[in-house]
């Protein structure tokens, strides 16, 4: 580990991902090894390189993600590093490159919003603020649309979309070409290089690459900030967008909860997924869950509900076909 801190010293953005990734197996070796403790620090260092990396290989980030998802369970951890990933993951996904990387973004989300779910049973009573932070995180990643699909539904053409478009594409484009780069890195599983390789003309081509890389990492990061900025313009400019995509923060539901005169508001969460027509019944484990979180406006403590059966019966209103007029089964 001290050769993996050295090297990051020296170039974060080209060895942080080996850094991340051994702290993440020596969480796994220590946790065999019933040392639990400092197999919970292990896995919370790599948590936190693992949100400055950007997923130029989304397979392998997720990877290094799921060790931190499963075993962190502080409060702290909460804040630190499985809200903040949710956030990141939103992005990931509306600007993943492809449907597969996409769909990789989306299963890890998943995951999370069920880790962070489960976390929250067990917080204290005196985090409570954090407990509504959590809670108003789940409703806006679970409400969040496909960004892909809202701007191909409304045509981004030359109208106010046209820039955040622009700027998707061009943010895309710049990161591709970066896991590509990455593959000749030594020390990559696919790369040509080998370990003990250090002649000067060795030496000098690793230098290339990585200044190589340095550049296009920059470009890239320039081009997704500019991209928050627009998203973040638009959601002030335009109130279509702004009721799509704008997170709706804890102190909002609260608000929410006494309009009109109102007590409380009770927010349905569905954490996995729901069978679909043509498709065999899944059985009772498989389908979704629906819980609830309940908001009251006089500032109690929100309560968490578990909505057992909600999940079946959604599936059976889903799947259901009206029987045929003079259907021999008809009573």
């Amino acid at each position: 580990m001290q050769l993996h801190r050295r090297l990051v010293a020296k170039n974060c953005e080209v060895f942080g991902a080996d850094l991340a990734r051994g702290l993440n197996n020596l969480g796994i070796e220590l946790s065999d090894l019933g040392r639990r403790e400092e197999s919970l620090a292990a896995y919370r260092e790599c948590g936190a390189w693992v949100l400055q990396l950007r997923p130029d290989d989304p397979n392998r980030w997720c990877r290094l993600c799921r060790g931190a998802v499963c075993w962190l369970e502080m409060p702290q951890d909460l804040r630190d590093f499985h809200l903040p990933l949710l956030v990141r993951l939103t992005e990931y996904r509306e600007l993943a490159w492809s449907s597969e990387h996409a769909a990789v973004f989306l299963d890890l989300q998943a995951q999370v919003v069920a880790r962070v779910w489960e976390l929250l049973a067990t917080l204290p009573t005196d985090e409570g603020d954090l407990l509504d932070e959590a809670v108003s995180a789940l409703v806006a990643t679970l409400h969040s649309p496909d960004l892909a699909r809202w701007l191909e539904a409304r045509g981004s053409g030359d109208g106010p979309l046209a820039k955040l478009a622009e700027l998707k594409r061009m943010v895309m484009e710049a990161e591709q070409p970066l896991t590509a780069l990455r593959k000749g890195l030594p020390g990559d599983d696919n790369s040509g290089w080998r370990a003990d390789s250090s002649g000067p003309g060795t030496v000098a081509q690793r230098d290339a690459l990585f200044d190589v890389i340095g550049r296009q990492s920059a470009v890239a990061q320039a081009l997704r900030q500019a991209f928050r900025n627009e998203r973040a313009r638009l959601v002030t400019a335009d109130p279509r967008f702004a009721a799509a995509f704008e997170p709706v923060g804890a102190q909002a539901l609260r608000s929410i909860a006494g309009h009109a005169h109102g007590g409380a508001l009770l927010c349905v969460l569905e954490l996995g997924s729901v069978g679909t027509a043509g498709q065999p019944e899944p059985s009772s484990s498989e389908r979704s869950r629906c819980v609830a979180a309940l908001l009251h406006a006089d500032g109690r403590r929100t309560q968490l509900l578990e909505l057992q059966g909600l999940s079946e019966l959604t599936w059976h209103a889903q799947n259901y076909r009206p029987e045929a007029l003079g259907d021999s089964r008809r009573g």
